[in-house]
């Protein structure tokens, strides 16, 4: 039974809600930036096993560009708000969710399906609705569901990274580069990151890279032999489609290609790979269960709570320019950290 104390307050909170409008992203088709057009609509309503999500700060990451374009494996029915990374105060409880209350603090990893984080007000099943802890500010939360999540399973999850290992993050200074620097670092590993730009570079080096070589060079192919003449052991690739053919060339005898990223088709020559012994694998952040989630919030929140992990954020955009955050991303090569929209 609700104390009184505790049915007023949901009431109360209910009475500001219901009724009243807000602002999203929505796209009615999938195509250029220019779909992402900002309207007024009601507030949603959770239903059973959703929580409504004052969104404070929604991450941007490439995933939403694939989609939006209507080029990826999973597309949302439209219309369709984007987003599954952000951070906010719980505003609304469903029936039977429990751990959570009205006003907590919190991170997401997941949304409802077209209710996404472009939005002052978000819907979020619980199993994606997790406590951000108290030292973390909500731009940080913003930027942890997609990125480090997909760092996270890149690295233990999927390639097994061992201590020591030479690890090649090609497209270092973006969002999931910066996570995988930093987890990889962190984890005990050798990292090297590779940017576009000298600025990139020095991004790459404070964020624990061994050393960082730029991308756009002629010479950074044979900068990256001659650095590790033997390769390098595992390869996180953010840009398959330009960077894996040469990725076959510089992975180790034994190693492995985790592809995190493309926008298009790549060509290789598949004797490297049979000449090595070296495989490709690829990965898919929806493709993680409720248990490694969970697995990784823990390990995540553990981080953030002994400020080993600090993400870096580099631009904040208004919801009303998420087309541009989107432009940002896609031509930027320069990046460093993550992109944010800022709801309110």
């Amino acid at each position: 039974m609700l104390s009184t104390s505790t049915f007023a307050r949901r009431v109360f909170h209910r009475s500001i809600t219901r009724g009243i409008k807000c602002q999203a992203i929505r796209v009615a088709e999938f195509g250029d930036p220019e779909q992402l057009v900002e309207v007024e609509y009601d507030v949603p309503s959770p239903s059973a096993g959703n929580v409504l999500v004052k969104v404070e700060a929604a991450g941007v990451n490439p995933v939403e560009i694939y989609i939006r374009r209507g080029k990826y494996g999973k597309l949302p029915e439209l219309p369709y708000t984007p987003g599954t990374e952000g951070a906010g105060t719980v505003a609304e409880i469903g029936a039977g969710v429990k751990g959570l209350k009205v006003g907590d603090r919190v991170f997401l990893t997941d949304t409802v399906s077209g209710h996404g984080t472009y939005a002052q007000y978000c819907l979020s099943p619980s199993s994606g609705v997790h406590r951000l802890p108290d030292n973390s500010s909500l731009e940080i939360g913003a930027s942890i569901g997609i990125a480090y999540r997909t760092a996270w399973r890149a690295l233990f999850l999927k390639s097994k990274m061992k201590k020591g290992e030479l690890v090649l993050v090609h497209g270092a200074s973006g969002g999931v580069g910066m996570a995988c620097l930093q987890l990889g670092k962190d984890f005990g590993a050798r990292m090297i990151g590779t940017a576009g730009s000298p600025e990139g570079m020095e991004f790459v080096k404070s964020l624990g890279a061994e050393e960082a070589f730029d991308h756009t060079s002629a010479e950074y192919m044979k900068e990256l032999k001659e650095y590790s003449p033997s390769g390098y052991s595992l390869i996180l690739s953010m840009r398959a489609h330009t960077n894996l053919g040469k990725d076959t060339v510089l992975v180790a005898n034994g190693g492995k290609i985790l592809i995190v990223g493309a926008q298009g088709s790549s060509t290789i020559i598949p004797r490297r790979l049979m000449s090595k012994e070296a495989s490709i694998q690829g990965l898919m952040t929806w493709n993680f269960t409720e248990a490694e989630t969970k697995q990784f919030v823990d390990f995540i929140s553990e981080k953030l709570k002994t400020e080993k992990i600090i993400p870096c954020v580099e631009k904040k955009y208004k919801l009303s320019d998420a087309k541009d955050a989107h432009v940002h991303i896609n031509r930027n090569a320069a990046s460093k950290g993550k992109v944010l929209l800022e709801p309110w």
